[in-house]
């Protein structure tokens, strides 16, 4: 496991900028040097909004982070084709190569395992959106894109795809891990093709995914509460950060006192854990088969975060080697609703 050195916090501005507003606890986010590509997540047509990030305060009190300022106004990046209603964001990066930004769309039901999948593509010199394509895989590819590390990308392409988001209409709340290399080209038709080499199910015994029983603990590596919010090389290993929840009491379906007539809950009220979960490298690459392989290390993750501080969001810059991860803690910018903080590690 590396180690993150804590370099500060900031807090994302709520002023309402265009076709909306940051006043959402999840979604999706991007960084690529002072620039912050911001998803919102309320039930309105999908979009982003830049703001550049202030001088870093090294404090864990969230009165004293400094306030990224919005810089570009959220503009719209849904398909026309789909129901607003029924999608949400699951990835945003930056292409500095092409100065474009690429961001995931998922559509959230998946009863009848027929879910579709959406790359945004929007040219940030111009404003104009390039297009939206179609990902194979289904929610097998729906999460967040980044760039892989140089000496990988002959092996998995110049960028990849992680986590397997498995929103179904029974868990609703996990997302799984996952791996899938996509060479950044984008065909003039059909449906962009990616490499899996990794993805659910993934547990130690099939079938862990799905069970709602509050007399015993959840799986430790997945379960209906565990969201695998970013995954990152380093080394000989591939890091996945996220939170999970049910390790002391397990998930429950929909149940009193803590679940309501639909989703999952913990069965011991906020009963979550921020998680790691560790994989080594070259055995995902010598697996028989994408669901195959597993940790080799999992467990609690330790940050500077205030309690409770559970983690919403991440992303890591892989030129850099910095970490961010999202956590719902501003209540001072709006007494109604909790807005983002991101704090900053360098990984080492």
């Amino acid at each position: 496991m590396p180690e993150f050195e804590f370099e500060g916090a900031f807090r994302i501005s709520r002023a309402k900028a265009g076709v909306s507003s940051v006043t959402s606890t999840k979604g999706a986010f991007a960084v690529h040097n002072d620039l912050i590509y911001v998803a919102n997540a309320r039930n309105e047509r999908k979009s982003i909004g830049i703001f550049r990030k202030p001088a870093l305060q090294k404090t864990a009190l969230v009165a004293d982070m400094p306030i990224a300022p919005n810089i570009k106004p959220f503009f719209d990046v849904q398909p026309e084709r789909v129901n607003e209603s029924q999608f949400h964001i699951t990835g945003v990066f930056y292409d500095s190569e092409v100065n474009r930004l690429y961001v995931s769309l998922t559509e959230w039901y998946d009863a009848d395992k027929s879910n579709r999948s959406f790359l945004s593509v929007v040219n940030l010199t111009t404003g104009e959106k390039l297009g939206w394509y179609d990902v194979t895989n289904r929610q097998m590819a729906a999460g967040q894109i980044l760039k892989t590390p140089t000496h990988l990308q002959d092996r998995i392409g110049r960028l990849y795809m992680h986590p397997e988001h498995w929103i179904s209409i029974i868990s609703r709340k996990s997302a799984g891990p996952g791996l899938h290399g996509w060479d950044g080209n984008f065909p003039k038709k059909g449906k962009i093709e990616l490499a899996p080499f990794m993805y659910y199910p993934h547990t130690k015994t099939l079938g862990q995914h799905g069970a709602g029983d509050c007399r015993k603990p959840a799986s430790p590596i997945f379960n209906r509460l565990a969201r695998y919010e970013v995954s990152f090389f380093w080394k000989g290993s591939y890091i996945s950060v996220g939170k999970t929840g049910g390790l002391k009491g397990g998930t429950s379906y929909g149940r009193p006192p803590y679940g309501g007539p639909k989703g999952t809950f913990p069965c011991i009220k906020n009963d979550y854990d921020n998680y790691y979960w560790i994989w080594d490298v070259n055995e995902i690459f010598s697996a028989a088969r994408p669901w195959s392989s597993k940790p080799v290390e999992y467990g609690r993750l330790n940050t500077h975060i205030p309690e409770p501080g559970w983690i919403t969001g991440a992303y890591f810059d892989t030129d850099r080697s910095k970490l961010y991860l999202m956590t719902a803690q501003d209540r001072i910018q709006s007494e109604y609703e909790w807005n983002p903080v991101i704090f900053q590690y360098q990984v080492r």
